[in-house]
């Protein structure tokens, strides 16, 4: 076997599987009834630069926040910083830890 050709096949199987978990986070979160192609597109691209529980961590945020997002009529490319630090707050009033939060 040529260790180059081995490290390819590698490397396609974990990206492979990089991009099941991606879409799989991507679906969990929900975005495509809340949000236009460009921001369902900047959700995704955010997630999939992660894997595993570092993933799953950031998927249950960013479901977290698009939901907040929705029940209070804020769209997500107007989010500001004032947004995020009611959400924090928000967040850390209902248990959610301040490093978790942060």
């Amino acid at each position: 076997m040529v260790p180059g050709r081995s490290l390819a096949v590698r490397v396609t199987r974990e990206a492979a599987m990089a991009t099941t978990a991606t879409i799989a986070a991507f679906e969990l979160v929900r975005v495509d009834e809340l949000f236009g192609v460009g921001e369902r597109a900047a959700i995704a691209g955010f997630l999939a630069g992660y894997t595993g529980n570092t993933l799953v961590s950031y998927t249950t945020g960013v479901r977290l926040f698009v939901e907040w997002c929705a029940s209070n009529d804020v769209a997500l490319f107007d989010v500001r910083r004032a947004h995020l630090e009611i959400f924090g707050c928000q967040m850390e009033a209902v248990g959610r830890m301040r490093s978790t939060v942060a």
